[in-house]
């Protein structure tokens, strides 16, 4: 981890995978107080709580036992996964060895490994039965999938949800593979040298705010080249965020939006904050 410190820019951590992936660990050992259970557990449950410690340890003390926490919250107790040697795969129907976890949904390897492989390359972290939401730990997971590459794959998945959750952090714009946690100022230095806005992920503008740039951009349009027909084309199919101005695409679903610069949630329809948006858009 390093941190910069620049008086014409702001003073900032810059974070390696290593680094997050220590967060990540830290997290899971904050909760070893409260929940005697596997680490693996605890990560599962933190993936289901986006990341809130608080939220976890307030929703814990509404049950009586830890079991009965970890069966609502669709994580299996016993971390353990059920073998019979001979029996019928509930996917294909042939007859073979067959594997699941307490729900008793059983299935043969190859089935269990190309549903599991299917969820993900469709980027999902959050894994679970396949006829069921009982979730699937990462201990659990080497039983299901023989693919080094996809756990592997997986393991990033897991990071890029902690980098989601949290608003400090935010991957460098060149796309070196480092993270930078904001401290008190919108422009930051990654260690590859790259100065940018957390905002909004362009190269530093200051003072000109976010909004200020993408209106320079807008009316010094060049469309006889590539860059200029590319802003054309963000212009036309994008509106920008409310908060950071970064220009946001909407590819179907409800109108509840997250922006991906600032994680700022709003209304599409209203650009209204969303937390305040109890009783739907007014407009």
């Amino acid at each position: 981890m390093t941190t910069f410190n620049d008086s014409g820019t702001t003073s900032n951590q810059v974070l390696s995978s290593q680094n997050i992936f220590d967060e990540i660990s830290s997290a899971v050992s904050k909760l070893e107080p409260i929940l005697p259970i596997t680490p693996e557990q605890r990560q599962l449950l933190l993936l289901k709580f986006n990341w809130d410690i608080e939220s976890l340890k307030n929703s814990i003390q509404e049950y009586a036992d830890t079991n009965t926490f970890l069966i609502e919250n669709d994580v299996c107790p016993e971390n353990t996964v059920s073998v019979l040697k001979k029996s019928e795969c509930d996917v294909c129907c042939s007859k073979l060895m067959v594997l699941g976890l307490r729900c008793q949904h059983m299935a043969c390897l190859n089935c269990w490994s190309k549903y599991l492989t299917a969820k993900i390359k469709n980027k999902q972290c959050m894994l679970s039965c396949f006829g069921c939401g009982m979730l699937i730990s990462n201990e659990i997971l080497g039983n299901f999938l023989r693919s080094p590459k996809l756990k592997i794959t997986h393991r990033k998945l897991i990071k890029y949800s902690y980098m989601n959750s949290d608003s400090s952090l935010a991957w460098c714009n060149r796309k070196c593979g480092m993270a930078v946690r904001r401290s008190d100022k919108d422009t930051v230095i990654c260690s590859c040298g790259s100065t940018f806005c957390f905002l909004c992920r362009s190269d530093a503008h200051y003072p000109a705010t976010c909004r200020q740039l993408r209106l320079w951009e807008k009316e010094n349009l060049n469309t006889d080249n590539f860059d200029g027909m590319a802003l054309y084309w963000v212009s036309l199919n994008t509106r920008e965020c409310p908060r950071c101005s970064v220009p946001i695409q909407k590819n179907g679903g409800c109108n509840h939006m997250t922006c991906t610069g600032c994680r700022y949630e709003y209304c599409w329809f209203c650009s209204g904050n969303w937390n305040f948006h109890f009783d739907g858009c007014k407009q």
